[in-house]
């Protein structure tokens, strides 16, 4: 109807709905599903999307978020291991924090609220980071005590 009038195309494989609701009703909800059409074919349900970018479940809960988010963020220590070789503690040091740290801050303010879980997870990334620069600099401090 209004797709039509608004000459919107939508298409069934790109589409998704998922049903928000609290736990009591969940089972009788699923029970007695909203079958919904586009051009008469159905739309799949589902119980996790992705809106803009946000991962949503239907318990509208920030868990993949968080999962998804660290592990990128696991990803880059690694990178910057295999391109920093003989750099600078302070510089080795901002290759850790200026790809990661976007990637824990980006949307935190929504799901941060969601737990210490949450928190703690991505700590722990940063703990391993922090942990990372350390003993790399440890290395070079001892190098240039053996050398002097």
């Amino acid at each position: 109807a209004w797709t039509i009038r608004s000459k919107l195309p939508l298409s069934t494989s790109k589409s998704a709905t998922i049903h928000f609701t609290t736990k009591k009703k969940k089972k009788k909800a699923l029970n007695e599903p909203v079958i919904l059409t586009i051009n008469v074919n159905p739309v799949e349900r589902k119980e996790r999307i992705t809106l803009l970018g946000a991962n949503l479940d239907s318990k509208l809960g920030f868990t993949v978020r968080v999962h998804t988010v660290a592990s990128r963020a696991r990803q880059m220590p690694g990178i910057v291991q295999t391109i920093s070789k003989g750099l600078e503690p302070a510089a080795l040091l901002q290759l850790h924090i200026v790809p990661v740290l976007p990637l824990l801050e980006h949307r935190s303010p929504l799901w941060l609220p969601e737990g210490a879980s949450a928190q703690a997870t991505l700590e722990t990334i940063q703990r391993q980071a922090a942990y990372s620069v350390y003993c790399r600099t440890s290395q070079v401090l001892a190098f240039s005590r053996e050398t002097s």
